[in-house]
């Protein structure tokens, strides 16, 4: 199964995930994306392979470990 060059950062407590990808040419890194919520995040947790939507180009799923809920 081939894997992606994506890459996340997030912090605890933060409530903004950002996304980038990672290549072998300049510049290296790649701004993507941002997910952003009105909760603090505390963790995630990260979907299997095997559960992801690949006929939506679905490449990772997390689930966010907030204050109050899991959804």
């Amino acid at each position: 199964m081939a894997t992606t060059t994506v890459s996340w950062c997030m912090l605890q407590g933060d409530t903004v995930i950002r996304y980038f990808e990672i290549t072998d040419e300049l510049p290296f890194v790649h701004y993507l994306n941002l997910y952003q919520c009105s909760e603090p995040q505390r963790g995630i947790g990260w979907m299997p392979k095997r559960g992801l939507n690949v006929a939506a180009c679905e490449i990772a799923r997390y689930i966010p470990l907030q204050t109050l809920w899991v959804p």
